[in-house]
């Protein structure tokens, strides 16, 4: 019988997250901090963390990332092809194949990954 455990998709989606994290602030500090809403001293803080130190993190019961989708205008616009563009913020990108009502309204809100 399957039994349903939170907590080992938690610890998935927390390490993905966190990898994700420390790739993007590999690549590009600046551009991370941005796109993940995180200060210069968080970044540098996941850079320095060990293998076993992000694991110990991502297995706590915390969803680390969330995205901040609790506007429901925001997700209405998203569904319609609406692509959030991180290198202009207020400026979305339309998604071509979304078809002629995405052109109709673009969102001018940020969208945001919050950390805990």
């Amino acid at each position: 019988m399957f039994v349903y455990d939170p907590k080992s998709e938690i610890k998935e989606f927390n390490l993905a997250y966190l990898t994700l994290a420390r790739k993007l602030i590999n690549q590009d500090v600046q551009s991370a901090i941005q796109t993940l809403s995180i200060k210069q001293d968080v970044a540098e803080m996941m850079m320095s963390l060990s293998t076993e130190q992000v694991e110990r993190i991502a297995a706590g019961s915390v969803v680390l990332g969330a995205f901040a989708l609790d506007d429901y205008a925001l997700l209405s616009q998203l569904s319609r092809g609406v692509v959030y563009s991180p290198t202009v913020p207020s400026v979305p990108t339309l998604n071509p194949s979304a078809g002629p009502e995405a052109k109709r309204a673009p969102f001018t809100r940020k969208m945001k990954v919050a950390t805990c």
